[in-house]
């Protein structure tokens, strides 16, 4: 059957992260989603951690070479069979009703994508560049640890463009209203 939601996570090294965020995301209080992971070829144990989980939900594969987050994005994107798109990173734990609640608003508010804080709260968080830029408490950021669209909208926008190596994430936010915008 169809799931109405895709949850697509890129991960790289997450070894110590990895398996409490796929079980945040297993315990949930809306059934009718995939997840889909794309690795960006490891060093780690991260495969074989994704590997332990047998639930049929989870679709997993690993890129040969290291392909960089944009293109790694649109390889989980061409998987997605869901009408709505999540996107989170493998060192996240999501909200239980998270999916619940953005498929909600993505049907009945007529948006183009929502957008869920992201907020860090491990003692050993290394940040990135992105982080430096902002945490993402209270929005505007259009990060993909806490992001989901209609999946016609990002198709309408040929995905993630595969130039960026990193705020890959803000220019298909700023993509996507601007197609929405244009189209209203």
């Amino acid at each position: 059957m169809k799931p109405i939601a895709s949850v697509v996570m890129c991960v790289k090294d997450v070894e110590q992260h990895i398996g409490k965020c796929i079980e945040s995301l297993l315990d949930r209080t809306f059934e009718s989603f995939e997840i889909i992971i794309v690795g960006d070829a490891s060093h780690d144990r991260t495969n074989q951690i994704i590997n332990g989980f047998s639930d049929t939900r989870i679709r997993y594969l690993e890129n040969e070479t290291n392909l960089g987050i944009a293109r790694s994005r649109n390889r989980g994107l061409k998987l997605a069979r869901g009408e709505y798109v999540f996107f989170t990173d493998g060192d996240c734990i999501a909200s239980r009703n998270w999916i619940e609640e953005g498929s909600k608003l993505l049907k009945n508010g007529g948006f183009v994508g929502v957008e869920g804080r992201i907020c860090y709260v491990s003692e050993n968080h290394q940040k990135t560049f992105s982080d430096h830029v902002s945490e993402n408490k209270f929005g505007g950021q259009f990060m993909t640890g806490n992001m989901a669209y209609r999946k016609s909208i990002i198709e309408s926008i040929n995905g993630f463009d595969e130039n960026f190596t990193y705020f890959e994430d803000r220019d298909l936010a700023l993509r996507a209203a601007r197609t929405s915008s244009a189209t209203r």
